[in-house]
């Protein structure tokens, strides 16, 4: 009867044993996927981030090729030694006041010149509408 009780006892106890591996081991296999998830969600969010340093890179290398191009349009040169940005906008700023006058300039001269050839055209018209029969009876006169 003793080994009967013990015997229920550790049957008791084993049990629980048993149930408290059960549990822990749910518990260890619940977080071991939680990490694996978070893990991979991790994983997705550094190959999203290294995806988009990389585009950075290429915006700005084409930013600065784009920075050595104007400035070789507008006639400064950046191999030697760089320029602040402020100075490549005041010289194109310079630039396109130059140009912005001159246009002005040439369309005035435009205007000029069109209204002077108008004028002049209307006075052609004027002159030999009076000089015309003056031509006739002279050329008249030479055949005679």
């Amino acid at each position: 009867a003793v080994v009967s009780t013990q015997s229920t006892g550790l049957r008791v106890e084993l049990d629980g044993v048993q149930s408290e591996l059960r549990t822990e081991r749910n518990y260890l296999k619940s977080h071991k996927e939680l990490a694996r998830d978070s893990t991979s969600k991790l994983k997705n969010e550094l190959m999203e981030t290294m995806r988009t340093l990389e585009e950075c890179r290429s915006r700005e290398r084409q930013l600065l090729e784009f920075r050595v191009a104007l400035a070789k349009v507008i006639g400064m040169d950046l191999e030697g030694c760089p320029l602040p940005d402020y100075e490549i906008l005041s010289r194109l700023e310079k630039l396109v006041e130059a140009h912005q006058s001159h246009l002005q300039a040439s369309q005035a001269l435009e205007a000029g010149l069109r209204h002077m050839a108008t004028g002049f055209r209307n006075s052609y018209d004027d002159t030999m509408s009076v000089l015309g029969p003056l031509n006739k009876n002279s050329a008249e006169a030479v055949t005679q």
